[in-house]
């Protein structure tokens, strides 16, 4: 449900607050797909090293850096490809500044609370605050007509654009 908001809620924002050259879908994918990449990566790999730490591990005795790898996974690559969806034009260092902040926030909530409902939600907020963040760091784009008087005589008609 968060992601829907985002959707229909940023592109309110940058008529206020001036054109952006952003992508919000793109950055949305990005975001979820760069998430979900993090996520499974970091929990193949995070049980691989809690596996080879630990000689005698039988069963689920991984759980812990299944959990963990996931996490930091996740916290990693979400805004990265929220920042690739958006070809590059936010602020990457922002948006794992924000990534970082909830990610680590929703993990530590969740965990003490051994909530998975927390955890999924402490999640969509960090999607949500990171497509946001990466919007909103675009730089700003105006098109305006240009009309002047020519180095001739004449009249130059163009566009000017303003990044």
């Amino acid at each position: 449900m968060a992601i829907l908001a985002v959707v229909f809620h940023v592109p309110a924002l940058q008529a206020q607050d001036g054109n952006r050259d952003a992508s919000v879908p793109g950055t949305i994918a990005g975001a979820i797909l760069g998430g979900g990449v993090g996520f499974v990566g970091g929990a193949f790999a995070g049980g691989a090293i809690d596996v080879a730490l630990t000689p005698s591990c039988q069963d689920l005795c991984a759980i812990d850096g299944i959990v963990l790898g996931a996490m930091i996974g996740e916290i990693v690559l979400l805004p990265l490809g929220a920042h690739v969806g958006n070809r590059g034009r936010g602020s990457l260092l922002a948006d794992y500044g924000v990534s970082i902040a909830i990610g680590t926030a929703g993990a530590v909530s969740g965990v003490a609370v051994e909530s998975g409902v927390l955890l999924g939600i402490a999640g969509a907020v960090q999607v949500a605050a990171v497509v946001f963040t990466e919007v909103m760091t675009s730089p700003r784009l105006t098109v305006s007509p240009l009309v002047r008087r020519g180095s001739q005589g004449g009249t130059d008609i163009g566009l000017q654009m303003t990044f």
